[in-house]
Formats: C-alpha cells, sequence, structure tokens
C-alpha cells in the first residue's frame, strides 16, 4: 500500500499533519449563509473538515469555513487549504 501525503497546517503555532482527504462537513454553520438559506447565484459558506495529528499523535479535526456562489460552484481542490479556521481534538 502506498502512503500518501495528505500535508500539513499550522494552527495557532502547533503543526497539525493531515491523515486524510478533506471532506464536507455536513455541519450547518450557525449563521444564515447555508446552501439552503440563499437563492441561485448568492453566497454561501460551507465548512470541509480532515483528520490529523499533532507531533505527539494525539487525534484533531482541522477545520476550514470556505464561501461558493449558489449554482456557480468551483472543484473543492481549488479552494486554499493553508490556513484553518479551528482545529479540535477528536474523542
Amino acid at each position: 500500500m502506498k502512503n500518501i501525503d495528505f500535508g500539513a497546517v499550522q494552527y495557532e503555532g502547533k503543526t497539525y499533519t493531515l491523515t486524510d482527504w478533506a471532506e464536507p462537513s455536513s455541519r450547518l454553520l450557525p449563521y444564515p449563509k447555508n446552501i439552503h438559506e440563499v437563492a441561485e447565484g448568492e453566497e454561501y459558506d460551507f465548512e470541509m473538515i480532515a483528520p490529523a495529528v499533532d507531533n505527539e499523535g494525539n487525534k484533531y479535526s482541522v477545520c476550514w469555513i470556505f464561501s461558493a456562489i449558489k449554482g456557480e460552484e468551483c472543484e473543492l481542490d481549488d479552494f486554499n487549504y493553508e490556513i484553518p479556521n479551528e482545529v479540535l481534538p477528536q474523542f
């Protein structure tokens, strides 16, 4: 089996190594800008999430919030994943 390098991100001075691809979280964001709340041609926000580990092997979820135009979505690879919005410990 081939090892895949999913990359790493920095957040609040700490390095997190991604262990899988980022995927849409399907979490509803706490403000009225989710895809089902906007009309065609309007901007909406969505969250992407990926599993990660720190240097000690602790597990985390790395989260990004992106914006897109409903009906004019681009490929998920086109977004900038360098700076996450938050990193949460996995329990």
